[in-house]
């Protein structure tokens, strides 16, 4: 009796060991993939309806922006084709001009840089679910064990990138 019970068990752990070679093996090298989701998101339609979005919102400050860097190249050019035969108090009036234009147009440039910032996490904290969605669709679709940020990863011999995947399954979302 205990040797049938012994050729049983040893049958029943051959059978585990060999029934299912792909899970063994899937288990031993798990299934992973890439992707950059920063690109994918702002590659989608809703980053260009955003964007979009945000060039109109911001177009008096950009308009006045492209003004003042017109302004100051046209006076820096007058400076200095007519510096000889400017006088002293006409060079000292146009460099406090072209002074006052440049801390115009840095200020301007700052605030428009300050608005795109903050719009761009505002964007991103809005499609994060979208995102996650997206990831959890594609992790699905291939059988993933894991889905690292492209740059994460150093080394990996056969990774799947889903950056182009990616940006399809936003767009279908949005």
């Amino acid at each position: 009796m205990p040797t049938l019970f012994r050729a049983a068990l040893g049958a029943l752990l051959c059978i585990s060991l060999f029934a299912h070679p792909a899970r063994a093996d899937e288990e031993a090298h798990p299934s992973i993939a890439v992707a950059d989701w920063r690109i994918a998101l702002f590659q989608s339609k809703a980053a260009e309806e955003e964007d979009q979005r945000m060039q109109q919102e911001n177009l008096e400050l950009v308009t006045r922006a492209t003004e003042l860097e017109q302004e100051i190249e046209a006076k820096g050019r007058s400076l200095e084709k007519d510096q000889a035969i400017l006088s002293e108090e006409e060079k000292i009036k146009l460099q406090t001009e072209l002074g006052r234009s440049a801390r115009e147009f840095e200020m301007l440039r700052f605030r428009l840089q300050q608005i795109q910032a903050e719009a761009e996490a505002r964007f991103v904290a809005s499609q994060r679910e979208h995102i996650d969605q997206a990831m959890k669709t594609l992790a699905d679709r291939y059988g993933l064990d894991f889905v690292f940020e492209r740059q994460a990863l150093v080394y990996g011999r056969k990774v799947r990138n889903l950056t182009d995947e990616l940006i399809t399954e936003l767009n279908k979302l949005q």
